[in-house]
């Protein structure tokens, strides 16, 4: 970038200061296609923030770049080294930093607009979105996504005491991800949870059983937080599978105690419209529940980071009402000992045939 290149070290150094996570040209991975890195930044970007110089405003890549973002309605901030440049940039409000001025980009470059520029964003619903069709293509796309979070992750976080926000997992939804078997697809388990339903083809319970072990590896570093609604109608496959369901996620509640001491879990009593599943603040992918046994359809999937901080933010917000009626009901048990016995209690009045009400 010329006379921008020092001035894009002192950038990224402020703004890790402020405490944010920085992508640019150092970051980028070794290895894989330069460009088609530069564009998965910028579309998964909470801010573009375009070093702009009179050197990298003639060579045209920066009003590319500009032009990528706003296609995704990514918010935008240009910097302006000297003069406001002319082209793209001109319509953006770039903000003028003078480079032999350290102080200045302290002064302007704020905590304050950084958030009010996500803020604008994620309140506008033009986000991009993927679909997923079939049950099939949900599950490829939850553990592609979830793959390319963990190649993100610093893996000495693994063992740190506070969990790290950008990969916690948040869920909520019939059964979760959670009730599917850590097995083999050969294994017997996947045939008792299959019932009498539609049966799911090998290939499918193979990366269900992935889906389950990257989302249980982001929760490891980033923690999570679930909400289960097991009160569904599974008559299609039946109530044994549902109970092998249950026994799956109980089981797995066992082990999180000891796993995952960043986790809550909150049982609700009524049943919920759909599943929503998010990774940190930069992707969420939501699903009715289905009818039948036919598993999943139609899920849409977003990786436009406001939009995904702006459900964040909802989720947070209806989780926290939730612990509170959930916590008050079980009387300061600890949370997961309290779902379990829930779950449990569940299980036995299916056995009793008291409740019989589907999902995949």
């Amino acid at each position: 970038m010329g006379e921008g290149v020092g001035l894009m070290e002192t950038v990224y150094q402020h703004l890790k200061l402020l405490g944010c996570d920085v992508r640019c040209t150092k970051t980028l991975r070794p290895g894989s296609g330069f460009n088609q890195q530069i564009r998965t930044e910028i579309a998964r970007a909470h801010l573009f923030i375009p070093l702009v110089s009179k050197t990298a405003n003639e060579r045209g890549w920066v009003h590319q770049e500009i032009c990528y973002a706003l296609a995704m309605n990514v918010p935008i901030l240009p910097l302006a080294v000297g003069e406001l440049p002319q082209g793209m940039v001109e319509g953006l409000q770039a903000l003028a930093l003078n480079p032999m001025d350290p102080v200045e980009l302290s002064t302007k470059l704020t905590p304050e607009l950084i958030s009010n520029h996500v803020r604008l964003h994620s309140a506008s619903d033009f986000a991009m979105y993927e679909r997923a069709e079939f049950h099939e293509d949900r599950t490829r796309m939850l553990v592609d996504a979830a793959g390319q979070a963990l190649q993100e992750v610093c893996w000495d976080q693994s063992q740190a005491k506070r969990p790290c926000d950008a990969f916690r997992v948040r869920q909520m939804g019939a059964l979760s991800s959670f009730s599917l078997p850590d097995k083999p697809y050969y294994d017997q388990q996947w045939q008792t949870c299959n019932g009498n339903g539609h049966p799911r083809s090998m290939a499918l319970c193979r990366d269900l059983q992935h889906e389950r072990q990257r989302l249980e590896q982001l929760a490891l570093v980033g923690g999570c937080d679930l909400v289960v609604s097991p009160r569904i109608r599974y008559t299609e496959r039946g109530t044994d599978a549902l109970i092998a369901r249950l026994h799956v996620l109980i089981d797995f509640l066992n082990r999180a105690a000891l796993r995952l001491p960043h986790f809550r879990i909150v049982i609700a009593e009524d049943v919920l419209p759909g599943n929503l599943l998010i990774l940190g603040d930069w992707f969420l992918a939501e699903s009715v529940t289905p009818e039948g046994s036919l598993g999943y359809v139609q899920t849409l999937a977003t990786w436009h980071a406001p939009t995904v901080l702006r459900r964040q933010q909802e989720f947070d917000h209806i989780f926290d009402r939730l612990l509170e009626q959930f916590q008050e009901k079980s009387q300061g048990m600890d949370l997961r000992e309290a779902a379990i016995q829930k779950l449990q209690e569940f299980v036995s009045e299916l056995r009793a045939g008291t409740d019989a009400r589907s999902v995949d």
